[in-house]
């Protein structure tokens, strides 16, 4: 496991720049907002991890992809 994840469900990944990417690159690609909420970053960020109906893989773009992020889905 990488970049503060856990095992614990409800226990999000520690990493608010890690999810700014996650959600800037959605919003550059897709167009629109990952996260259909206007509260602060944590509670998005807990949301994406905890709530969202679809599941979230990030990982490093070397050779080896090394996950930074998945959700409880």
């Amino acid at each position: 496991m990488t970049h503060g994840e856990t095992e614990r469900h409800g226990a999000p990944p520690d990493g608010t720049a890690l999810f700014r990417c996650i959600e800037g690159s959605f919003r550059s690609i897709v167009g629109g907002e990952l996260v259909p909420l206007e509260r602060d970053d944590d509670s998005r960020r807990r949301w994406l991890y905890e709530r969202a109906p679809f599941g979230v893989l990030a990982h490093e773009s070397g050779s080896d992809l090394i996950r930074q992020w998945r959700d409880v889905t």
